[in-house]
């Protein structure tokens, strides 16, 4: 037998196995089709009319987006992930102008000694971008649960992390 007829062969069996278009994979009905072939989506898009006009929806929303970073950010060429690109635009206007931003050392320090209860001191500091960790200091578990709320009504988190008080912001760029 020779090798181009083997390849044949192996090429329709394996195609066989497999829907060649939407249409096809969607044509089959639901008590042959493995669960991995078919999604039911009917539920969220009754046609494909309302599949259609949703994709179109996002699209243009997703321009939008792009078109307000490269409108307002012309210095960036490429859109990749617009949210993304923009923060970090801002984070670097913040940056240039001398504006903390809650990522930094100072928020974080304020934001803590605001939300700690009094006298409960850290033995070190330790800081990396949008991150503190105060070592040394200990809290009950109801003193922790209200230390959370005020440092998230604030925009932070808080978890203790062996024998760390570690506080990040909700949201980094």
């Amino acid at each position: 037998m020779r090798l181009s007829t083997i390849a044949l062969a192996a090429a329709l069996t394996l195609g066989a196995s497999l829907p060649f278009t939407a249409a096809a994979a969607t044509a089959a009905s639901p008590a042959t089709a493995s669960s991995n072939q078919l999604w039911d989506l009917s539920q969220l898009y009754p046609s494909d009319a309302a599949w259609e006009t949703e994709r179109q929806a996002l699209a243009a929303k997703q321009a939008a987006v792009r078109a307000a970073l490269t409108q307002t950010f012309p210095k960036v060429q490429v859109v990749v992930d617009a949210p993304v690109q923009m923060e970090r635009e801002l984070a670097q206007l913040r940056q240039a102008a001398g504006s903390a931003s809650a990522r930094d050392l100072e928020p974080l320090l304020a934001a803590a000694g605001a939300a700690l209860p009094d006298g409960r001191l850290p033995t070190s500091i330790e800081y990396t971008p949008g991150e503190l960790r105060l070592r040394g200091v200990t809290l009950a578990p109801d003193e922790e649960a209200a230390l959370s709320a005020r440092l998230q009504a604030a925009g932070y988190r808080a978890r203790l992390d062996d024998g760390s008080l570690v506080l990040r912001t909700e949201v980094s760029p």
